[in-house]
Formats: structure tokens, sequence, C-alpha cells
């Protein structure tokens, strides 16, 4: 009796979620699953499992010919697959209906029909395609006339510019045009290869069919025509029927590209043999494949088990598959965090035999109410060993050569290596211990109010890394076990002297976050062996885990490496040999170090009083008389003026001991105890004088000052350190604040670059003995400051001898010197104007600009006195000043000025002659600089050009085609805009050559009687219409075979189109108005989707009649 049903007429909204609701009222439910699409709609029935048969059963009896929302339900017992009491299936999606074979028929004939043609248009699109960087790239238009002669990489300096710069030049005359050999329109050479509309198993064909053809020809001697190409799909709607009109009009030719009927056979019986030979091929692999895991099965009796009940236990698995063998295991593989079954697992039979049997019964069976998948279990892949030594060879590279760097670099590599504390604790993680051990919240140490919120993070990473040293000794555990060395922290292992092994039964687990609880980790360690200790630092972020077994913490440490701990991964390693010290014998060094530090604890909790205004005539008995009687007293101390002694005569004992200062000291066992004294003592009269009582920090200081033997253990032999690896936003203050911690600092040393733009690194802290120097390396030699681990190393010992203090003394004094050297030159560099250091005959010099620069303050000169030289450049009128970085510039035809802020360089000529201006021309803000920097071949505005400037702006362009021209030369500048025309009036004010003209490019007949014949039309107008304006001012102005320039903006043409499109739409209406291009260039990177053209100008009969 199967535990499965299957519940018919289900609405088409239904969920598998809501459907197991309805039916877990009624016993447990295993599977639920509603039959679907593969587009994902509803099949309007589901199969529903139950755990054992009952339920299964009481589910018919209630739930049969029920609602399910307003559908009524059937409910019925689920028949095994591939029983033979299941009715003839009458879908179309079931398999062996009538309905689903005139289906799978249908399909059949579509994919065995050959393609049709395509409709080809004559017309060339421009489709965007992405770069690896993003940005759109444009394919190339076909322009009439024209040939690419140069394109280069450049490096984009805007957003979305293209990062290749195309130069076309057009043919120069009509008649080379004509004679050159006719070839199709546009496209590429008459190959197979380059046919777009042909498929992949089209041009294999066609290419078969040809090799064919060639092997008769060389016994025939004639060359056979080429095959029809097949197009890849059929052409539909009206461009059938206009494909159809046209092929009726070219006759022939169109004749010999249709496929014919025998073609379309052939094609569908090659399709045909082609499937079937792939179906026959899988069929082939499956059974060798299958072939394959059977006769494993028969040598291992193993199986692979699927989709098992999640609820379903080892042992009821186990009783299920009894029934046809004695099984040996069964393994249910499961969650390693929540422990629960991932649905699938392995069983294996005693005998292979059995295992064959079970597999051919037992799979697609219910078992709890789900369909249990069965196949033989695979072994494990062993990997070659030549294979890996091959794999390990091509990973240090395919040359000998790479192989010798590899090896090089791991020697190098070898020795760079870098001592790291395993006992580092992050930031959050130490900030979480500290403010759960203080009682207050993080926003109070880290606050805006705090003071320095890096030496508090730097403090609370040394105290726990301080409180977890501790711990490890209580626990007896070696503390450098947890110190590590390697280049990197992911690949550091522990320090541990030769001949030392791992232990098998112990971790080191490290790097955990802080308030990690004992009993989370022991729950997570446990599931794979008996603990015998599970050790957790009092911070939560070290522990140490010993299993009972070697191979339960084996496997423990292969499964939780690295694997996920609450928000951070696990880091583990196996602890050394000896990582434990319990019953090892105290050394008397151990035993010593333990009794003074017993001792250093009880003077650390003592507590001493700061007595005042006692009498001068008050003794250290008369004090000890008035506080003997208060608990917890120790000692009195007044402080006195040292005794002169006079010769040939004796003091009295009591003078001897100098002038009472009238202040002194009290002790007592507990600061508790010294807090009560301060209480009911307060304003005792002692010898007529009420003292005044104060807690004192005397005796903190002086155990901090008191020499110990930690500056011997540590090798310092001073009382001064080395900090390196200091972080650049440190400041002197912070490490003050973070060194005063554990000692007096006397002086911090924090040496500067050489341009005094910040610290280099490293400093060096005095402190007033060598115990706090020794006491401060102890504690801060594993802590980080604006996260970056200080390395603090003793410093050398400074000689004291007369000869050394000599010397230091002349660095000093030489110190000053240059330093006051420095200071003077600094001094005269400002007052002195740059540019006017030095002057070498033929160099540039930086000349301060009367202007200001583009971000705001003053033009200069380039790069303040930085030497260039001037030299001519290819176009007339045009220079390239060459020094660090070359730039354009034009010769200043007013010298002194500037027109926007640009760097202006001055230069001598001979002897005696007057000095040479020159401007900076940036290509960012000219379209004609642009061209002239990006290669332009022609560039007709040249000395006495008259040149007419149509968009002329501001004047920045207008101003450097003034100084090209010259003096012989006239620029007449139009503009619409009045605010620019304001600008560009002003700027002609002081340029006797530049004619400004406020009026609308549009209209030229209204300033016609301004401008005479020009040379040169350079038109730089953002409209839509810019070649119709163009072209009509030079109908006025421009006299015949004159030059015309032009800045194509493609967005302000067509936003939507390709810029080449735009550009050869554009040429194709200067053609139409008489202008001849000559050469196209695009302006990237200086200005995006722009392109430069030069053409020349040549008027119709209409216009010169």
């Amino acid at each position: 009796m199967v535990s499965r049903i299957i519940v018919k007429n289900l609405p088409k909204h239904a969920t598998d979620a809501r459907l197991r609701d309805v039916f877990a009222a009624v016993g447990e439910v295993t599977d639920c699953r509603i039959q679907k699409l593969k587009d994902g709609r509803s099949r309007n029935f589901a199969f529903v499992g139950f755990r054992n048969e009952t339920d299964a059963q009481e589910a018919v009896k209630q739930l049969n010919r029920s609602f399910f929302d307003t559908s009524k339900i059937s409910v019925e017992i689920a028949y095994a697959p591939g029983s033979g009491d299941i009715a003839r299936p009458w879908s179309k999606y079931a398999a062996g209906s009538s309905a689903y074979q005139r289906r799978a028929e249908r399909t059949a004939n579509k994919k065995a029909k050959p393609p049709g043609e395509r409709h080809e248009d004559g017309q060339a699109n421009s489709k965007p395609s992405k770069t690896s960087s993003g940005r759109k790239q444009w394919a190339p238009t076909n322009v009439k006339g024209a040939k690419v002669i140069h394109t280069a990489g450049i490096k984009p300096t805007k957003a979305g510019v293209s990062d290749t710069r195309v130069h076309m030049e057009f043919e120069s005359s009509d008649e080379e045009a004509a004679t050159k050999p006719a070839t199709s329109e546009g496209g590429p050479p008459h190959s197979l290869a380059f046919d777009e509309e042909l498929d992949d198993m089209a041009y294999l064909k066609a290419k078969s069919h040809v090799a064919a053809k060639e092997s008769k020809q060389e016994t025939s001697g004639h060359e056979p025509p080429l095959p029809a190409a097949v197009p890849k799909k059929r052409a539909k709607g009206k461009k059938r029927l206009k494909q159809r009109n046209s092929t009726t009009d070219k006759g022939e030719e169109t004749k010999e590209g249709e496929p014919s009927p025998v073609a379309d056979a052939v094609d569908a019986a090659a399709a045909a043999d082609a499937a079937a030979a792939a179906d026959a091929a899988a069929a082939e692999a499956s059974k060798e494949t299958a072939g394959a895991d059977l006769d494993d099965l028969e040598s291992t009796g193993r199986l692979y088990v699927t989709n098992l009940p999640y609820g379903a236990s080892e042992d009821e698995i186990r009783v299920h598959f009894e029934t046809l063998g004695e099984v040996q295991a069964v393994v249910v593989c499961k969650d390693e965090d929540s422990l629960k079954s991932r649905g699938f697992g392995y069983v294996t039979y005693v005998f292979p035999e059995c295992a064959v049997r079970a597999l051919a019964e037992l799979d697609v069976k219910s078992f709890q109410g789900r369909l249990l998948r069965l196949a033989a279990a695979r072994q494990k892949p062993v990997e070659d060993a030549t294979k890996g030594a091959e794999a390990e060879k091509a990973k240090g590279g395919t040359s000998s050569y790479k192989r010798r760097l590899d090896e090089r670099k791991k020697k190098v590599d070898a020795h760079l290596q870098h001592t790291w504390n395993l006992l580092y604790i992050s930031a959050n993680s130490a900030a979480d211990a500290a403010s759960a051990q203080l009682g207050v919240s993080k926003s109070d140490l880290f606050g805006k109010d705090a003071e320095n919120a890096a030496v508090t993070a730097a403090l609370t990473e040394t105290s726990i890394i301080q409180q977890t040293k501790k711990w490890l000794q209580r626990e007896g555990i070696r503390v450098d076990a947890f110190e590590q060395r390697g280049t990197a922290l992911t690949n550091s292992k522990a320090i541990v002297a030769d001949g030392v092994q791992r232990r098998d039964d112990t971790l080191i687990v490290k790097h955990l976050p802080a308030a990690t609880s004992a009993g989370e980790l022991r729950e997570r360690f446990a599931r794979f062996g008996a603990l015998v200790r599970c050790s957790l630092a009092p911070s939560g972020t070290v522990a140490v885990v010993q299993y009972a077994d070697k191979g339960a913490a084996s496997r423990a440490f292969q499964k939780l490496a690295f694997s996920r701990f609450r928000h951070v991964p696990l880091y583990l390693e196996m602890a050394p040999e000896d990582v434990f010290t319990e019953g090892a014998a105290t050394a008397p060094e151990e035993k010593e170090a333990t009794e003074e530090a017993a001792e250093e604890v009880d003077e650390e909790s003592r507590g001493y009083l700061f007595v005042k205004n006692l009498s001068f005539s008050t003794t250290e008995d008369g004090l000890k008389a008035v506080f003997r009687s208060c608990q917890g007293f120790r000692s009195a101390v007044i402080m006195r003026k040292k005794a002169a002694v006079k010769k040939g005569a004796k003091a009295a004992k009591e003078d001897s001991k100098g002038l009472s200062m009238g202040y002194g000291f009290l002790e007592f066992e507990t600061a508790a105890q010294a807090a009560d004294v301060l209480k009911r003592k307060q304003g005792a009269m002692i010898d007529g004088h009420a003292v005044q009582l104060q807690i004192s920090q005397r005796g903190t200081q002086t155990s901090r000052r008191a020499p110990t033997g930690k500056a011997k253990a540590k090798g310092i032999k001073s009382s001064s350190i080395c900090v390196r690896n200091i972080a650049f936003e440190a400041t002197r203050k912070e490490l003050y604040q973070l060194f005063g911690a554990y000692g007096t600092v006397t002086s911090c040393r924090l040496p500067k670059k050489s341009d005094y733009s910040g610290h280099r690194g490293f400093a060096f802290i005095d402190f007033a003995s060598r115990g706090e120097a020794a006491a401060a390396f102890e504690a801060l030699q594993h802590s980080h400051l604006y996260g970056r681990r200080l390395v603090i190393e003793p410093a050398e010992e400074k000689a004291n001898d007369v000869a050394n203090v000599q010397a230091e003394a002349a660095k000093r004094t030489a110190f000053k010197a240059r330093a006051s050297e420095a200071k003077k030159r600094r001094k005269s560099g400002v007052l002195n104007a740059p540019g006017e250091a030095g002057k070498v005959k033929g160099k540039g010099k930086g000349k301060k600009g009367g202007g200001k620069a583009k971000g705001g303050g003053k033009g200069g000169g380039k790069k303040g006195a930085a030497k260039v030289v001037i030299e001519a450049h290819r176009h007339e009128g045009a220079f390239v000043s060459k020094g660090k970085d070359d730039s354009l510039v034009t010769r200043n035809l007013v010298p002194g000025e500037s027109v926007y802020g640009e760097k202006r360089l001055v230069a001598e000529a001979a002897d005696g002659e007057e000095k040479i201006e020159y401007r900076v021309w940036n290509p960012f803000r000219s379209k004609l600089g642009a061209g002239i920097v990006g290669g332009i071949g022609s560039c007709p505005v040249k000395p006495g050009a008259k040149v007419l400037y149509l968009g002329g702006a501001s004047g920045t362009t207008v101003s450097h085609v003034s100084d090209m021209v010259g003096p012989e030369g006239v620029v007449y500048a139009v503009e619409f805009s009045h605010r620019s025309g304001r600008d560009l009036t002003n700027m002609a004010k002081r340029r006797p050559n530049v004619v400004p003209i406020v009026e609308d490019a549009r209209q030229p007949q209204r300033y016609r009687m301004l401008i005479g014949m020009v040379d040169v039309i350079f038109s730089d107008v953002a409209q839509p219409d810019q070649a119709r304006i163009v072209t009509h001012n030079a109908g006025f102005f421009l006299k015949n075979n004159g030059w015309v320039m032009i800045s194509i903006k493609a967005n302000c043409v067509d936003s939507t189109a390709a810029p080449e499109a735009v550009f050869a739409m554009e040429i194709d209406k200067l053609r139409k108005d008489g202008v001849k291009p000559k050469e196209q260039l695009t302006l990237e990177p200086y200005h995006r989707d722009h392109a430069l053209v030069v053409g020349i100008y040549r008027a119709s009969k209409k216009k010169k009649e």
C-alpha cells in the first residue's frame, strides 16, 4: 500500500504551501508538489505524500470531493510509476497519448523545414556595441569616396568619450575616382565567408560543394558556378511580398538565389539524419555510462539514494532496504550547522548482488510518501601523480624563463617574512569586548565626544591582548604558540623549535568574533567527536580545542577550516606538541618572576595621601602619632630641603636632615583605607595647623620608575625605543598619548619628509627610565594604530662622552645653517616673479598671467620657472613648446594680455631683441586646437588669411586664430548671444585684426555690408542645420576654391543615430551644396562625438550667374 495521493481539479492559483497546509491537518506530509508545464503554468493536479499509509487513506476519506477555494477537488490513491492499473493518458503533455504524438510530429516537421530568405534592403545601419570598458562604440559607416588613413587608440579623458580617433581622407578628384575599378556597393569582397545571411551549416555545405566541383574541374578544365546560398530565416509579411515582387523584376539572377524544392528535401533529410545520429550517439554514451556504473555497483555494493524524506532516520532506511538483503551501512548526509538531513545518502549492502536487485526493484518506489531515486555510487576520483606534477609545472610557468622568475621571487619572499601576532583582534571585536567589560556602549568610547578614537582603539586592543596572554598562562598554554611567522596572515605558521611536531588532537582557533560563548563553540566542535578541553579567552576571541580522538580532530579541521562562524570565517591550526605546560617543573626564574609580579600587584593596590599645610616644626614622629591609630597605616614621610654642612663644624642631628618643606605623604595598605582616612582626618589640627589631605599618585609613579628585570630580558639597553610602520595620519600628540599610558615620555621625535608634506612613518620615543621603555615595548609590540601594526625596536644607546656630545652639537649647528639657507631661498623665490630667475637664450620661461585660470586662480607660467623650448609647428602660425609636457601655443599678438586665463610663455630671440610671448592653446576648450593636436592634415588658417568665424562665443578660439593670421590677416567673428558677444567685443578691443559681429549666422544678409570676400570659413555652430548655415555663408562671402572648416557635433544633429552616420549625412549635405570634402578627423578624447571636416568650396553655376 502506498502513502501517496493524487489531487485533481486544483485551481490555477493554488500553491504548494497552501496545499500542504490543507493536508497537514490530516497527518504528517513529507512531499507536496503541484505539477507544472515548462513555462510555469499549473496543470491543475498535484501529488501529496504522507509518512504512513493510514494518513493517506484518511486524507482520501475526508478530503475527496471537497472544495479548495471554489474548485471541487478529487483525491485518490496514487498508483506507482509503471503500474498496469494506470488509465490510458489523454493529455497532450503526457507521453503515450495520441495528442502528445501529434504535437511531437508537428514540432519535428517545423524543425525539418529549410530556412527562407531574408529581405535585404541596401541601407547600412550602424549598431552600437559595448567594449570591455563599457562605453558604446559604433561600427564605421561607409562614406562615399572616403578611406580610413589612420585609427589611433587614445586614453579617454571624459566620461563617455570614445577611446579611438579616426582620421579619414577623401578622394582628390572625380577623375581618379572614375578610373578605379567598380566594386559592390559598400560591401566586403565576394566571398561566402563575408556573407552574413549564411548560417554555419549552409556555409559548410557550400564549401564542400565547391571542393567537390574543384576536384572535378581538375579533369574537365572549366570553373563551376557558385552554389546558391541558403539564408538563415525567411522574410515575413510585407517584406516577403516586396521580396517576391523584386525577384520577378530581377529575372534569372533571383531565380538562382531561391532555394529549390529538391534542395529543401535534401536539407530536410540531412537534418533528420544528423538528429538521428546525435540521438544514437547520446543513447550509446548513456549505455556506456550505465554499464560502467553497473560494473562499479557489482564490485562495491554501494547505492546512492536521493529524494529521501527529511524526517527519515538511518534505522528506518535500513529497515526499508533490508527487505532485499543484509545492509552493511547506511549514511544520511546532514548539514554541518543544523545537523538536519540534506535529503540524500548512501546504502551499502554486504553482498553486491543485493545492491543490483535493490536498484532494479526499489528505484522510483514510494518510501514515506516520497519516490526514491537510486543510482550506483561512484568512487572518488584518484588524481594521478604524474598529472599533479605536470599541473604544478604548468602553474609555475610555461617557459623555463618564467619558472626561473617564479623561483627567484619565492627566494626573495622567503627573506621578507614578517612576524605576525595571531592574537590579533580586530578593532571591532576589541571595542565590543572592552565595552562589555567596562559596562559602557561603544558610542561612549569612540563617539564624537571622545578625545582621540585612534589612541583609544589601540589601547583597547592592547588591553585585550594582555588579558588573553594572562589567560593563556593560567590555562597552562604556551604564549609563543600564538606568535606566527609568514608573508601574510593566511599563510603564517606557528614558530616552533626544530624537531617539535604538531599535536594530532588539539586545534588553535583564532580571530573569533567578540562575545563568542564557550557553549556555542563547544556545540560547533563537539559534532565531530568527544572534547577533552574547550578553553575560550575572556574576550571570546581565541580558543584552544582538544579532542579525545585524533581522528575527530582531523575531521573537524577538514570540515571547519575557513567555514562560516557567525559573520567571519574560522581560522584553525594544529597546535604544537608542547602547547600545554601542565606538570612542568617551575624554574627559579619563573618563581622569582611570580614573586615579583605578586609584589607589584601588592604595591599597585596600596593607597597614598598627600598632606600639606604642615608646620615647619612638625616631625615625622609627630605625624605618625596622629595617623597611627588609623586602620591600614604603614608609614609617614615629610619632605625636607637638603642641609648645607659647614666646614669644621658639626650640625645637630635634626638640623642635618634639612628644613621641612611643609608637606608630606602617608602610605596605607589599600586605597579604600586611604580614602576613608581622607574623609575622617580632613582638617585635623597638627601643631596648630589644619592639615589638608588629597589622594596621591606618588606610589604609581614610583612603581613605574622602579627598575625591573624586563629591560634586561627584552634587550633594551637605553630608555629610547624606535617605532616603525606608523600611519601617516598619526600625529605627535597621539604618540604621546599612546606611549604615555605606560610611562613618562620625555620626548617624541617624528622625522619629517624633505618637502615638509608629512612625517616619514617612524618615530623615536624617549622614556624616563629603561623599565618604562621595556613596559611599553612589551605591551604595544602587537598593537595597531590607524589599522597599521606598530613595529617597535630598541633604540641604540647614545654615548655620553665628550667627543659624541661635540659631534651632536656640530650636527645641530649644520642643520640650523641649512634650514636658514633654505628659508632664505624660499623667501627670495616668493619675492621674485616666477620665470625671472634666469635668462637662457632660446629657452621659454613661465610668466605670470594677467587673467584668472579655469579653476579660479591666477594664470601663471608653465610650472613656474620650468625650461621649455619653442618649435614651429608644421601648420603656419602654430608652435609647440617642448618641455616636460608638450603644449600647442600661438604667438601672442598682444603681449602681456591673456584672454581666458591661459598660461603664457616668454622666450628671448637674440641679444638685444624683444622678448617673444606665446599663449598655451587648450584643446579641451577649442575645436580647432583639438584638430591641430589630433593631426589634421590641412589647416588653411595661416598668417595673412581672412577668416570668417561662425560661432565665436566669448573669443577663446577666435583669439588664437587672431594670433595665427597675424596683423596682416583679419578675423570676422559672428556670435548670436549678446552675453557672449559682450565678451567677444571686449576681447576685440585689444586685438585690431578681430571684427566682432553680434548677429544670427542663419541670416548673412544682415551683415553682408561688413564683410568682404574671405579665404576660410570656420564654423562652430552647434545647430541641427549647421551644414546649411556654412554653405549659405559661403555663397555670400567665400571665394571660389576657398576653404571650409566645420566642427560637427553629432548630438545636435541627431542624438539617436550613431555619430559616424551623422558625420556621413552632413558630408553628403555639404557635397550637394558645392563643398568637396578633403578630410575628416574625430576629436576624441578632447570632445565627445565631434568631428572636424575640411573641404574646398566650388560655387555652382547658378550662383555665378
